[in-house]
């Protein structure tokens, strides 16, 4: 089976039994290493400026994000 196909079958198995796989997937992942938590962010970054440069996503002002933020935080 290639991993399309095992995604598949697991997609297709009940909750319980998909949810008892994803936690043993999860503890059976190690903790990654600085440098490689580091290519990561450096990946996600990277595609984050492309969507913004695509005008897929746009930024928000710091100070409207907090704004916000501190709305959210009163509300809740």
């Amino acid at each position: 089976m290639n991993r399309d196909e095992i995604e598949q079958a697991a997609l297709q198995m009940p909750f319980k039994t998909r949810a008892d796989l994803a936690r043993k997937l999860l503890e059976s992942l190690e903790q990654p290493s600085e440098a490689e938590l580091e290519e990561v962010w450096l990946e996600e970054v990277g595609n984050r400026i492309k969507r913004v440069e695509l005008g897929h996503s746009k930024l928000t002002p710091f100070a409207l994000a907090l704004q916000k933020a501190r709305v959210i935080a009163r509300n809740n």
